[in-house]
């Protein structure tokens, strides 16, 4: 549509709407730069690498929300290392750093299933709020796995997480409101280099289940 085009291996999201996505990205990206527009991308049976930067990457938008599709098996890969060659990105600021990287509010939500390798850094990061509703995410990131920064909202979703860092964190200092973490009626299996939950205000936790190994696990 007129809100979407491809061009060197970018699929840029210039406008508001639902794009729905399949198929095999070998090594690219999608980028969202739709300023104060709602964006969704429905991931059906999608697998996208791009082996120098991040395979999804927010730049702006008013709020993005990545929907799995029903039945659906997704999966995004990074490389070990960014090369940070274009105007949206910036090395000195290290941004993107995510395999999924958002600058606006990301919900990811949906019955399908989403894998995140992150080889460079981070699995998912939201720089504002980062919501995962009801969906089914594992993460495998050389550094941290999951970060919201502002907050950090977890419901009804089941997360498998294996990080070097923290598996999931929001870490914003700043403002004593923000750098929380709220998880409710969720399933979660961290295994973490360091910290397997860090919030930087509060942490509550409601319901479901939690198995934590951090820091290579205890021998007691």
């Amino acid at each position: 549509g007129s809100g979407a085009q491809y061009e060197d291996g970018t699929l840029t999201i210039s406008a508001g709407g639902i794009y729905r996505i399949s198929g095999t990205l070998s090594d690219g990206r999608i980028l969202v730069n739709a300023p104060n527009e709602d964006v969704t991308l429905v991931l059906n049976n999608a697998e996208i690498t791009n082996t120098s930067g991040s395979p999804i990457y927010i730049y702006q938008a008013g709020q993005t929300v990545i929907q799995l599709a029903d039945g659906s098996v997704n999966m995004l890969t990074d490389g070990s290392s960014y090369t940070f060659a274009d105007a949206f990105s910036s090395a000195e600021e290290s941004e993107p750093n995510a395999c999924v990287y958002a600058k606006s509010d990301l919900t990811i939500s949906g019955s399908g299933a989403l894998t995140v390798n992150a080889n460079y850094k981070n699995g998912i990061t939201g720089k504002d709020t980062l919501t995962i509703d009801s969906a089914a995410v594992t993460v495998n990131a050389v550094n941290h796995g999951i970060n919201g920064k502002d907050q950090l909202i977890i419901n009804h979703a089941a997360l498998t997480v294996v990080s070097g860092g923290d598996a999931l964190r929001s870490t914003n200092d700043s403002d004593e409101s923000l750098g929380c973490i709220a998880i409710t009626d969720a399933t979660l299996n961290l295994t973490a280099g360091e910290d397997g939950i860090q919030a930087e205000t509060n942490l509550t936790i409601s319901g479901g289940s939690c198995t934590v190994q951090t820091g290579g696990g205890s021998t007691v």
